[in-house]
């Protein structure tokens, strides 16, 4: 599994960066390109553009999105990184400041702030930092039931948009989680002031 770094760096672009040993995770190599200068670190990030004149990016197209419309492409948008002086722990580092390069890859620990970090802290404690579904990679989101807000888990990306969607009635491990959550007996309800940052889902 993922070690954590237990510090988050902010850079002169805003955003913090996560420190591995004697790299950055998300520093990446310009390939064919001059780097940066040290000390500044060299970052790059796929992206979408959505508007004709090929001038506005993200890293995906907004939903609804139209070939036709907005003539989507690709690129990849490459940027130098100057680390400052600011150290914080990363569990308290919000996901929109956090650095888009490799953000889901588990080495950044579930946002702790005061409204789900109680329960994160719990949910961790008590059935450990996996993803709560697939048991495989480090778990990212707060899962609950949408209908009565009873937690059901800590759950990575890639379960949180795909749990829903299992076809099976039991056999499977998003089959079993939904049938049997592991974190029924604890009794933690989703709190309302979070459920604007979660899509609804329709599977009880």
């Amino acid at each position: 599994m993922a070690v954590t770094s237990p510090i988050a760096v902010l850079g002169d672009d805003g955003r913090y960066h996560l420190p591995l040993g004697t790299r950055y995770l998300c520093a990446q190599a310009w390939r064919g390109l001059k780097k940066p200068p040290p000390p500044a670190l060299p970052h790059e990030q796929w992206c979408t553009w959505w508007s004709a004149d090929r001038q506005h990016y993200r890293v995906n197209p907004p939903p609804g999105t139209r070939q036709e419309e907005g003539h989507p492409g690709r690129r990849t948008v490459r940027w130098p990184v100057l680390a400052l002086d600011s150290e914080v722990d990363p569990a308290l580092v919000r996901r929109r400041e956090r650095c888009p390069g490799r953000q889901d890859d588990g080495r950044w620990p579930p946002f702790q702030g005061p409204v789900l970090g109680p329960i994160i802290r719990t949910l961790i404690s008590e059935l450990g930092p996996a993803c709560h579904a697939c048991r495989s990679t480090p778990d990212v989101f707060v899962d609950h039931n949408p209908d009565n807000l009873h937690v059901r888990g800590l759950v990575c990306r890639h379960c949180n948009i795909w749990l829903e969607m299992c076809p099976h009635p039991s056999g499977c491990a998003w089959a079993d989680y939904l049938n049997n959550p592991p974190a029924a007996h604890l009794g933690l309800t989703y709190p309302r002031a979070a459920i604007s940052r979660k899509p609804r889902r329709t599977r009880s």
